[in-house]
């Protein structure tokens, strides 16, 4: 967090010397008459708007920085609880889960499909639901499978493995 300010502060002080160098580039144009000093002042007054602009947006950023690291660290914590409540209650659920990709392979076996279909957890990730079904299950399985995919209930099914 330190660092990023750090860095924002740097910029800051960097980009003074960049629009320095700039404004006097333009003084020695003025007094060269390579440019009017209608377009000069143009310059100057367009350049100080905009100066003044970036630079209050860079000290809302470095003043702003702390509570914004904050809060994204207190939402990274809240979201890192639901996907530990999530997976505690996916495992120990007293039914039966699974969960796969869109092909079919099994991501996710809980405890309780494990007991009752006698297919352990580290055998059944990895694998095809269709290797892991009876063939009489398979068409009204790839049904499901469509239907969640495409977001319409399909209603019950039952899987044989």
């Amino acid at each position: 967090r330190g660092v990023s300010g750090f860095k924002f502060k740097a910029g800051s002080i960097m980009m003074k010397e960049v629009v320095f160098v700039v404004y006097a580039a333009m003084n020695l144009m003025g007094i060269m008459n390579l440019v009017s000093s209608e377009t000069e002042q143009l310059f100057y007054t367009v350049g100080d708007v905009l100066l003044k602009v970036m630079q209050a947006a860079i000290l809302v950023v470095v003043r702003n920085w702390e509570s914004l690291s904050e809060l994204s660290d207190a939402l990274q914590r809240r979201v890192e609880a639901g996907r530990e409540d999530m997976s505690r209650l996916f495992r120990h659920a007293s039914a039966p889960i699974f969960a796969m990709t869109p092909a079919g392979v099994v991501v996710a076996w809980n405890e309780h499909l494990a007991r009752t279909s006698g297919v352990a957890e580290n055998s059944a990730v990895g694998t095809s639901i269709f290797d892991l079904a009876n063939e009489e299950s398979c068409a009204g399985l790839r049904t499901a499978i469509d239907c969640c995919v495409t977001g319409v209930s399909s209603g019950c099914v039952e899987i044989s493995l």
